[in-house]
């Protein structure tokens, strides 16, 4: 389970199809999604080539996932990448 109440840094999100939601230094990574605006986000994870639609979020919504790319499509505003420690 992911600790969000941890985070160790946060980092405001600028949507890319080719720039990571990489981690402020070394070491740390994107564990969690602060969505402050309404709409969706469209994300492409580490694990795979396929990009996921998160729709209809709330504004407020904290979404424990860790993509590699919140993509060009995702009408969601005012997002911020909550990092933590990496210990893959």
């Amino acid at each position: 389970m992911i600790d969000i109440a941890t985070a160790s840094d946060a980092r405001v999100i600028a949507k890319s199809d080719t720039v990571p939601v990489a981690g402020p230094v070394a070491g740390l990574r994107c564990n969690a999604i602060y969505v402050g605006g309404t709409g969706h986000i469209t994300a492409k994870f580490r694990a795979g080539e396929a990009t996921v639609l998160f729709s209809a979020i709330p504004v407020g919504t904290i979404l424990p996932i860790g993509p590699e790319f919140i993509m060009d499509a995702t009408t969601a505003t005012l997002m911020v990448a909550l990092y933590s420690v990496d210990r893959i």
